[in-house]
């Protein structure tokens, strides 16, 4: 992404990001990655790497089945809050484009219920909470949601102040 910060037409970084395995790679810190990477950067994508992208985000079906420690969870919670935006088809974790939205909005609306009711689940790690707040700043930045914005808007809020 800083590579083509600095210059859109990079082709390293073209490469890298059209080759065999980037558009397969789709657990959580890719996943958090691809939903910034995306509205920002997709045009950096060929229809085929765009294809193969969203014909794996369909499947994976960890955007939605949230496994792992709360930071993962948050990162693909995130990511399926904004990349059926942005997806060919908006099809994520075997579901279509709205199902899916309607489904991360409304865990993700609990989840921020929970930080102001209980906090943290990771005792406040610095390290941890800075992964959650990249997933809430993607959906902010990015999602076409007024409500969406809004409840990451309080997340935001709710990390910058506990890392205050």
């Amino acid at each position: 992404m800083a590579k083509l910060l600095l210059n859109p037409d990079d082709a390293e970084a073209r490469q890298f990001m059209n080759d065999e395995r980037s558009p397969k790679e789709h657990y959580h810190f890719a996943a958090i990655n691809w939903a910034r990477f995306l509205p920002v950067f997709g045009s950096a994508l060929t229809p085929e790497t765009k294809h193969t992208l969203a014909a794996e985000a369909g499947k994976y079906s960890a955007y939605l089945n949230l496994g792992g420690t709360e930071n993962h969870k948050m990162m693909n919670l995130c990511a399926a809050a904004v990349l059926p935006e942005y997806l060919e088809g908006g099809r994520i974790a075997n579901k279509d484009k709205e199902a899916a939205l309607r489904e991360a909005k409304d865990m993700l609306r609990a989840y921020v219920k929970g930080l102001y009711a209980a906090g943290q689940g990771e005792w406040d790690s610095p390290t941890y909470l800075m992964f959650d707040l990249h997933g809430f700043l993607n959906i902010y930045d990015f999602s076409s949601d007024p409500e969406m914005r809004l409840i990451a808007a309080a997340a935001l809020d709710w990390f910058t102040a506990a890392y205050a």
